[in-house]
Parts: structure tokens; C-alpha cells; sequence
């Protein structure tokens, strides 16, 4: 009996490590990094896009600087598909979705000819993405309120007969 609980304790140990060992190898399959000039009001679990399909999530969001010391935001992004063919030369801009305007980050292809993204690699943003609204919030009730106000001024009583 002895032998047999021994036997079962060394394959539950084995089938463990190999769990966990194949779960470390797995983390670190498909991620990658964008650097950007500001969060733009990304967070983590934030969706990411690529040809219109969600590919994967923000993982975390951490500062990093630049090659000129200038304090940058590095957004690390984990894959959740396989067969997403990233390139260097795609680029990154965040867009608004949905009523609510959550941030998500969107992949846009880039030339064909560039190189694979491996595992870990880094795809630069060259321009600003779009991701600032047209109007803050406060400024957004403001412009709402103002014309509430003015309507209110507009509407005029019915005249008595």
C-alpha cells in the first residue's frame, strides 16, 4: 500500500509540474508591447483590435521612457488568438467605442512586407493616436446645461385668449 500511495504522490507531482510548467511556457506566448505618448484612458483587461476582430487584452499598463528620457507609457497587450499576423510596421491608435466610450486599443495593419512580431516585441506609435474627445466632460455638461437654459428662454407660454 505503501508503494502505491507513493506511486500516486509522485504522479500527482508530476502532472502538477507539468501544468504548471507548460502554464508558464503559455504566459508568455503572444504578448507584445505598444508604446504610447499617454494612456489616453486605456486600463487593464481593456480590449484590443486588429481588422476588426477583438485579438486580445491590455495585460498592464506601466511608465517606460524613451530613447530620449521622456516619460512614455508602455501598454503590454496578451494575445487570446493564435493566428494574429502582427508586423512592425503595423501601427497602433485608441479609438472610442461603444455609448459609454470605453478606450480600445486598435492594431492597424501596416506594410505586408515588414518583419513578424515576435514574442515580447515592441510596436512603436509614430503619430498621436485619436483617442482625445472633442469635449471633457465638464465641458460636455456645460454645453448640455447652456442649452437646457436657452431652450427654457425660447419656449414661451401660450398667449391667453
Amino acid at each position: 500500500m505503501p508503494a502505491r500511495l507513493l506511486l500516486l504522490i509522485a504522479a500527482g507531482f508530476a502532472i502538477i509540474g507539468g501544468v504548471a510548467a507548460w502554464s508558464l511556457t503559455r504566459a508568455s506566448h503572444g504578448l507584445f508591447h505598444v508604446r504610447l505618448p499617454e494612456a489616453y484612458g486605456l486600463r487593464e483587461g481593456g480590449a484590443v483590435s486588429y481588422l476588426g476582430l477583438v485579438v486580445g487584452a491590455i495585460s498592464e499598463i506601466t511608465f517606460a521612457k524613451d530613447a530620449n528620457g521622456k516619460p512614455i507609457v508602455d501598454v503590454e497587450v496578451r494575445l487570446i488568438r493564435d493566428d494574429v499576423p502582427l508586423r512592425s510596421g503595423d501601427t497602433a491608435s485608441v479609438r472610442t467605442q461603444g455609448i459609454l466610450g470605453e478606450r480600445q486599443l486598435v492594431i492597424v495593419a501596416g506594410p505586408p512586407d515588414s518583419r513578424e512580431l515576435t514574442d515580447r516585441d515592441t510596436l512603436m506609435v509614430t503619430a498621436a493616436p485619436m483617442a482625445r474627445p472633442m469635449l471633457s466632460p465638464e465641458a460636455l455638461d456645460s454645453a448640455l446645461a447652456r442649452l437646457l437654459r436657452d431652450s427654457a428662454a425660447r419656449v414661451r407660454p401660450p398667449r391667453p385668449n
